[in-house]
């Protein structure tokens, strides 16, 4: 993580003698006040989109909460659980203090593509890890449906004959079943002449 941090702050021209200054001074004035979030407060929504989702698949959680409106722990660890391997952020969408950026997340289980909802603040940028949350599982869903047609139309055939199968042998253990019952029924009394 302290790479990544320091990468950053490089992009931006900050020198090592800064960021140690700068450390320097934070841990004597206070701890609160070294949060690093990119090239100052006006990280942009793309910035702070990709760093949310590193973190999450980095399982580095702290950093995570940090970067969002309201906390959901629980929802970022079942996140971090996801197995997520890469992390792209695409073209970015503001409109006020509002920004959609497109996010796309290569996991175990596939890529999904899906928008990373943020709001701007006095602080910055912050991720709304409830709307983000909703895109996620709704391209989760997504993604299932389509593997799950995918495998229908693939397996088609094979699902037909294994259908037909399963109603052959539910048949004949039907008409046995009723053989069965017809032999230890009394015969049914015949009508009188």
């Amino acid at each position: 993580m302290l790479a990544r941090i320091q990468a950053r702050w490089h992009a931006c021209g900050v020198t090592r003698l800064t960021v140690t200054t700068f450390a320097a001074l934070a841990i004597l004035s206070s701890p609160l006040l070294f949060v690093p979030m990119g090239c100052g407060a006006g990280s942009s929504p793309g910035e702070v989109a990709e760093d949310f989702w590193r973190a999450v698949a980095e399982g580095e959680l702290d950093e995570a909460r940090r970067l969002v409106i309201e906390d959901d722990a629980r929802g970022m660890r079942r996140l971090a659980a996801e197995g997520i391997r890469s992390v792209e952020v695409g073209e970015v969408l503001t409109e006020d203090d509002a920004a959609r950026v497109e996010t796309r997340l290569e996991r175990e289980r596939g890529t999904l593509s899906f928008p990373t909802h943020l709001h701007r603040f006095d602080q910055g940028w912050r991720v709304d890890a409830r709307a983000s949350g909703q895109a996620y599982r709704r391209a989760v869903v997504e993604a299932s449906l389509a593997e799950l047609s995918g495998a229908f139309s693939e397996g088609a055939g094979a699902i037909g004959e294994a259908v037909e199968q399963g109603l052959r042998e539910a048949s004949e253990a039907l008409r046995s079943a009723l053989d069965e019952l017809e032999g230890e029924r009394p015969p049914s009394p015949q009508p009188r002449p």
